[in-house]
């Protein structure tokens, strides 16, 4: 079973389209980030290490390394990550304690508000593709967790793994919600998602009623279906860094 990572993260909602962005310390310099990679804080490696979750031994040669602390979008951490490790860079997740939600939110706001920078002109990456909308909200944490569970028989076939999430705050907090699946699509292009759903039938007629329903923003489902891709897109990724390390 694949957990995702409690690394620190901020999720982007502009209008009805969501990108979760995860902390991490590297040494690789910018030319290697992804086009919607984010520098929050950039220093030597001696300042910027105290933000990596893991105790790291700095060599004393390293301490004048240039290091950032950056976002990264979940859909981009593998090819992320296989650049860092492709070129010898440290790639490391932010410690949750110290690059709290607050941190993310106040360093994004300061990136997103400053002159017309290559760095502002990095921010504005968050919201490629996505139309202009009045209002943008920012939320992370560990309110909840996805977790993977990989279909490794391949049956029924086309689906790839069932997904669960996992309460980790406020009332639900221990309890998870079972019964999420993605698939690959009959056309090949791409995955979906299907939801916990109650089967039954109307004269004969197999139907299904899902169980998780929008109370009022219908868009609501498809904030969860992104971030389940989105979970195992990241799964995807670890798989392929570890079949290549």
């Amino acid at each position: 079973m694949f957990q995702r990572s409690l690394t620190p993260n901020i999720t982007v909602t502009i209008g009805h389209h969501t990108r979760i962005y995860f902390a991490f310390v590297t040494t690789a310099p910018t030319e290697l980030d992804s086009p919607a990679t984010v520098t929050l804080h950039a220093a030597t490696f001696a300042d910027v290490v105290s933000f990596a979750a893991e105790p790291i031994t700095l060599d004393p040669s390293r301490a004048r390394t240039p290091a950032r602390l950056v976002l990264v979008d979940a859909m981009e951490l593998a090819w992320q990550r296989a650049r860092c490790r492709g070129n010898q860079h440290l790639l490391l997740p932010a410690d949750p304690v110290l690059v709290g939600l607050n941190t993310l939110q106040h360093w994004l706001w300061q990136r997103l508000q400053a002159p017309a920078t290559n760095q502002a002109a990095a921010c504005l990456a968050l919201i490629r593709c996505q139309p202009l909308a009045e209002e943008a909200s920012f939320s992370g944490g560990h309110i909840m967790v996805v977790k993977i569970v990989p279909n490794d028989k391949a049956n029924p076939p086309g689906k790839l793994a069932d997904a669960e999430l996992h309460f980790t705050d406020g009332v639900l907090d221990g309890l998870k919600l079972i019964g999420f699946a993605v698939w690959e699509r009959r056309s090949g292009s791409g995955r979906n998602v299907t939801f916990p759903a109650r089967q039954y039938s109307v004269n004969g007629e197999r139907r299904s009623f899902a169980l998780l329903r929008p109370t009022a923003d219908a868009a609501g489902q498809e904030r969860v279906r992104d971030l389940v891709l989105q979970a195992y897109a990241e799964y995807e990724g670890e798989q392929v860094a570890e079949a290549a390390s």
